[in-house]
Formats: C-alpha cells, sequence, structure tokens
C-alpha cells in the first residue's frame, strides 16, 4: 500500500515537477538518519536508480549527490558499487550550482 502511493505521487500527474523531484529524493534516501530503526526496503541498486531519477527529475540535493557519488564511487558494502566517473561527476556538480545549490561543507550521506 505503501509503495503504490510512492509510485502514484512520483508517477507523471502525480505531482507538480519540483514535488515529484524532491518525493523522488527522499524514496532514494529513506531512511533519513542512519540511527533511525527502520531500514530502507530498497536495494542498493534500487536506491541508486532512484538516487538518478531524481536528480533527472531536477532535485538540485539529489544531482549534488549523484555527483558525490560518482566522483567517489559508491561503494555500500555489499557489492554494489557505483565506479568512478569523474566527467559525469563534474556535470552533475554543475547542474546542482547551475541550479542553485549553495556551495557544500560536508558530503551527502549517502557516499
Amino acid at each position: 500500500m505503501i509503495a503504490a502511493r510512492i509510485h502514484a505521487a512520483v508517477a507523471p500527474g502525480g505531482l507538480g515537477l519540483g514535488a515529484r523531484a524532491e518525493a523522488t529524493l527522499h524514496v532514494a534516501t529513506f531512511p533519513e538518519f542512519v540511527t533511525e530503526q527502520f531500514k530502507s526496503p530498497l536495494s542498493t541498486a534500487e536506491t541508486w536508480a532512484w538516487l538518478l531519477r531524481a536528480a533527472e527529475a531536477g532535485s538540485v540535493q539529489a544531482q549534488y549527490d549523484v555527483g558525490a557519488i560518482l566522483a567517489t564511487g559508491g561503494d555500500w558494502g555489499n557489492g554494489a558499487v557505483v565506479p568512478v566517473d569523474l566527467k559525469a561527476a563534474v556535470g552533475w556538480y554543475r547542474r546542482a550550482a547551475e541550479a542553485g545549490l549553495p556551495r557544500r561543507s560536508s558530503v551527502s550521506p549517502l557516499c
């Protein structure tokens, strides 16, 4: 039931473009804090796919996070790895900066 609501919210026409991008980002980054006792039902591959969807849909934070993961390589410790791609990372950082993300002093908790 929750999954159906999430898919309805992020589906085209479910929310406005900006809200849909942010909803997609929240799906990818659930739970927000590592100390929460709940674990995301998504696999790491699904998490990466949702994060990319959010970035492509216009979520500035997701664009930054994708850039950070591509710049450092995503290794979730369970065999799921996103290889380093500096050219793509710069592209995502640039998109985030052009969309107005302020200069960051810390790296995303996803990295």
